[in-house]
């Protein structure tokens, strides 16, 4: 893949090894999360819950394919979207995502979008 002026596609993991339970990466000294999310899609977060800062890697995925981040319990679509939230009123949780790190599958690698340094880009 290709550079250009947003930033770099770089190879993070085989395709074959991104499954539906959600794995740490740490790409350039920044901790990630992969997993296929709903329709086998793959995604990529920093691997940290915006509500706590807890690691999402330790979380489970749905049936619909969401991350659930084991500390509280809050699901997350793959664009990063709270969606739900156990015993939180939705005005705390409303515009509350998780950082996605843009992702595509090619030449049967998982790339995702860094800086020229290399460090994942958050979009």
């Amino acid at each position: 893949m290709t550079a250009d002026a947003s930033g770099t596609w770089t190879p993070l993991v085989a395709s074959a090894e991104v499954t539906k339970q959600p794995q740490r990466i740490v790409l350039a000294g920044v901790a990630l999360v992969v997993w296929r999310a709903a329709r086998g899609r793959p995604a990529v977060f920093i691997d940290r819950c915006p509500h706590k800062d807890f690691p999402l890697s330790s979380g489970r995925r749905t049936f619909f394919g969401r991350l659930v981040c084991d500390a509280h319990g809050w699901e997350f679509v793959a664009d990063g979207t709270c969606v739900r939230a156990p015993g939180r009123p939705w005005s705390e949780v409303a515009g509350r995502h998780a950082s996605v790190v843009e992702c595509r599958e090619a030449g049967g690698q998982l790339w995702v979008r860094t800086t020229p340094e290399g460090t994942p880009l958050v979009g």
